[in-house]
């Protein structure tokens, strides 16, 4: 491992040591990563043809863009047909010229999103099935997935998408990224305008395709408010309800806050629940969704009811339980049955472990530097806030119905108003930033948007007018998560005619270079001091200037920084579990770097006290005044001052 030539010697002063240690403990929570030999191996690519069906089957093989040197065709997996589900498929779809834009919270109804805001309706779907209740309350005859597919009528001709372009900007952002694995998709109103994969899916070796399911993350979270929303139309939910009309055992520490918590509450992330416990929840996964909710009760309001934006997990967790109780259903079963099924979402699935012998993307972690493949936790209890999965295949579709309104083709998964009221600006997060239920709107440039981050895997859908953009890894790195984000913002650029987009750039070199050698210099002075330890007890010799020097020592760098570390971060910003998870490798080691450090501090004062005890340094008064030393003399007697501080 190269390092800095400013750090590269061990013989370095005890002092430089000291001093690197202190800039240590202030950024080494940060974790980084060292370059990765990135592989972007196109797959097929797919420009998807003029006319698409709605047929629940897989699409036949597709001819592959002129641009590209991918094979010419690419045939997806046959359709399979989820447990307990039946399908309906859409008719051909008609793009919109352009997106109708959401309305701002103001101008909503005030009775919106309540059971009696919504007439009942009445259609047939192509293949015959009755569709009764609210709009978007959809009730199928028993169908089989991957029936034949009603007539196929033409779509107008797709919009044209510099293929070749975005697969270099998406492979060399991917090298410089070091990011192994990468799928995208591109549609516009209801047409699949191009989908593609780019690396591996792991260490087997095998490319990523638009089929290959990644974990979501946070981008989970407008699944779930889809499915709230669905309720509200069938009457089955109002948003203007308490969340204990749902959930009666429903509870946070203050009795009162927990009887004003609403619906739309959770939805707009302005119930009170703080980011910090939202966080906590991460580590918190290994049991049921009822339980996590319950666990709940201790848990303080750190704003009002209703008043504050505040990013919170725990409020989508929530939904999920009031999903499961109001639907009769789990809320995986409900997203398979009445999201997945309706689309024809052959290649998602509502937990990790459903997707591993599908070809699921393994995620990846920086550690020290390497991008290596990590493991997931359990995260049962949070699949409604952010482990659910899916292909970009699948969510072109799920973007084409939040573009169209809430249908997909002819087929209404949501009502109209329901699908507006999602993309609404509700409450204020920053800027001309706000969020609506499971999206942020931009009130400038009219995007709406979500992104997704887990312990190793990164997710990003935009709508931008009538275009979606669609973006999953199987990586992530926390510190450069900014560049992360401006993926799918090139992707934009670049659709929409712009030249000179530039491939993603950071400084991974010299990053993982400042913090592996900042690492390196810790585990130094830390051998250095235990080297020392007991030379420097036997050979200490007691003066008011020496014992001042070595509590001060000990003081801040053997006690209030890796006091700091230990109990004061966590406690504001995340807690150490949930370190371990999502900074695998540089956060294990801070950790027991800073306890070692204790201990080290902690011999080193019981040494200083008992050398004091032993010796009695009181001042003497000098009998005779000292002959002045010879210039030789002084030089000497500075040489082993300087070493006996070394010393200390």
């Amino acid at each position: 491992m190269l390092l800095p030539n400013a750090i590269s010697k061990p013989r370095s002063a005890g002092s430089v040591l000291r001093t690197i240690l202190i800039l240590f403990m202030i950024i080494a929570m940060v974790p980084i990563s060292m370059p990765y030999a990135a592989h972007a191996e196109n797959t097929a690519g797919t420009a998807v043809p003029k006319a698409i069906t709605g047929s629940s089957t897989a699409p036949s093989t597709t001819t592959a863009p002129v641009s590209t040197t991918a094979p010419s065709s690419a045939t997806a997996p046959a359709s399979t047909t989820l447990p307990g589900t039946t399908v309906s498929t859409p008719e051909a779809q008609t793009a919109p010229n352009s997106m109708t834009t959401t309305p701002d919270a103001s101008t909503i109804p005030e009775n919106a999103g309540k059971p009696d805001a919504v007439t009942s309706d009445t259609t047939t779907t192509p293949e015959g099935a009755t569709e009764t209740s609210n709009p978007g309350a959809i009730t199928t005859e028993p169908s089989t997935l991957g029936t034949a597919a009603p007539e196929t009528i033409a779509a107008p001709p797709a919009a044209s998408v510099d293929t070749e372009k975005i697969d270099t900007y998406i492979k060399e952002s991917m090298e410089n990224l070091h990011i192994p694995g990468v799928s995208i998709a591109i549609v516009k109103g209801d047409q699949l305008l191009y989908q593609n994969g780019y690396g591996l899916t792991g260490m087997g070796k095998e490319s990523v395709t638009a089929q290959t399911p990644f974990v979501l993350g946070s981008v989970s979270k407008s699944f779930t408010a889809l499915a709230v929303m669905q309720l509200v139309d069938q009457g089955k939910i109002d948003l203007e309800a308490p969340v204990q009309q749902y959930l009666p055992w429903f509870r946070v520490a203050d009795e009162q806050a927990s009887k004003q918590i609403l619906v739309k509450h959770l939805l707009n992330q302005t119930s009170g629940l703080s980011t910090y416990d939202g966080r906590v929840s991460l580590a918190e996964g290994n049991q049921s969704l009822e339980q996590h909710i319950r666990s709940l009760s201790q848990i303080k309001l750190t704003k009002s009811v209703g008043t504050t934006y505040q990013y919170s997990n725990l409020n989508y967790d929530i939904l999920g339980g009031i999903i499961e109780k109001v639907s009769g259903v789990s809320y995986e079963k409900y997203i398979e049955q009445h999201i997945y099924a309706s689309l024809g979402m052959n290649h998602s699935f509502t937990s990790p472990d459903q997707a591993k012998n599908s070809g699921l993307a393994s995620g990846y972690q920086p550690i020290f530097g390497l991008m290596l493949p990590t493991q997931q936790a359990n995260h049962e209890a949070t699949i409604p806030s952010g482990y659910l999965v899916s292909s970009v295949e699948d969510m072109s579709k799920y973007v084409m119905a939040q573009i169209n309104k809430g249908k997909f083709g002819t087929k209404p998964l949501v009502s109209e108003q329901s699908a507006e009221l999602m993309h609404a600006p509700s409450a204020h997060m920053w800027g001309n930033s706000y969020y609506g239920m499971g999206w942020t709107i931009n009130k400038e440039n009219g995007r709406i948007y979500h992104d997704g981050s887990t312990e190793n895997t990164y997710s990003k859908m935009i709508i931008d007018g009538d275009y979606g953009i669609i973006l999953l890894a199987n990586s992530v790195d926390y510190i450069h998560m900014d560049a992360y984000d401006q993926i799918s913002d090139g992707i934009i650029r670049i659709v929409h005619g712009e030249d000179g987009v530039a491939p993603v750039q950071v400084e991974y070199k010299r990053d993982f270079l400042i913090i592996d050698g900042i690492a390196l210099a810790i585990v130094i002075y830390v051998i250095w001091s235990l080297g020392i330890l007991i030379r420097w007890f036997a050979k200490f010799k007691p003066t008011v200037f020496r014992v001042t020097f070595n509590i001060l020592s000990i003081t801040v760098i053997n006690a209030v920084l890796p006091l700091a570390v230990l109990y004061v971060i966590p406690k504001f910003l995340v807690p150490w579990p949930v370190i371990f998870l999502f900074h695998v490798g540089l956060g294990q080691f801070v950790y027991y770097a800073s306890y070692t450090l204790l201990g080290i501090g902690a011999i080193k004062a019981l040494f200083l006290i008992i050398s004091m005890l032993k010796s009695k340094f009181t001042r003497k008064a000098p009998e005779q005044p000292a002959p002045k030393p010879a210039d030789g003399a002084k030089k000497s007697e500075r040489s082993e001052r300087i070493k006996e501080l070394l010393q200390l």
